[in-house]
């Protein structure tokens, strides 16, 4: 009698692998700068902001494209990381405090089974990443999040932060008990991300 092999069970663990991975990979190629943005030119205005190749001033500090199209500024020794253009940010503003944010000692991305917005959460990676713990998690459970822990609002302590995206229609951001919600479409979670970066670490783009 022949042995019937377990090719389906192989399918269904490769697939719970997938989400964790698909993430991680993302988080490494933006480590490496694997971001599209590019400044061009060479332009200086009368506010003193100016424009020249790969680099632009804005309120005298330096926001640098690398060769591989990373977008970075020092803030004070720590390198903050953008996927937006210092121009798209100068009005946006978040409306939340960016204390906890400052005081972390710990954060949980957490996102919806099988969602991602891998700008934002490049972002919070690389900036936090070099003394801060920044873990990936999910806020309930699904396909692709059998590998990681599950952290919501409730989990969210002094010094441990939970970051949690949502996929919805209307865009808004919240933050209640060290928890950070982001709600909307993929590039305003990014923008508004972008921003409180920007705020946490004393960056100003408004010109």
């Amino acid at each position: 009698m022949k042995t019937k092999t377990a090719i389906p069970e192989q399918k269904e663990s490769k697939r719970k692998l997938f989400l964790p991975i698909f993430i991680a990979v993302i988080l490494v190629m933006s480590t490496f700068g694997i971001v599209l943005s590019g400044y061009s030119g060479g332009e200086s205005s009368q506010d003193g902001n100016s424009q020249d190749g790969n680099r632009v001033m804005i309120n005298e500090r330096e926001f640098v494209q690398t060769p591989q199209g990373t977008l970075s500024v020092d803030a004070g020794g720590t390198t903050v990381y953008l996927q937006s253009a210092p121009s798209e940010l100068s009005s946006v503003t978040t409306g939340v405090s960016t204390q906890p944010l400052r005081a972390a000692k710990k954060i949980y991305l957490s996102h919806a089974p099988q969602y991602t917005t891998s700008g934002a959460d490049c972002d919070i990676y690389n900036t936090f990443k070099p003394s801060v713990p920044v873990l990936l998690a999910c806020y309930r459970d699904g396909p692709g999040c059998e590998n990681l822990p599950l952290k919501d609002c409730a989990d969210a302590q002094q010094g441990t932060i939970v970051i949690k995206f949502e996929q919805g229609d209307k865009n808004s951001v919240s933050l209640t008990d060290n928890c950070y919600t982001f709600i909307g479409d993929p590039i305003y979670i990014t923008k508004i991300v972008d921003k409180l970066l920007l705020d946490s670490f004393g960056v100003d783009v408004a010109v």
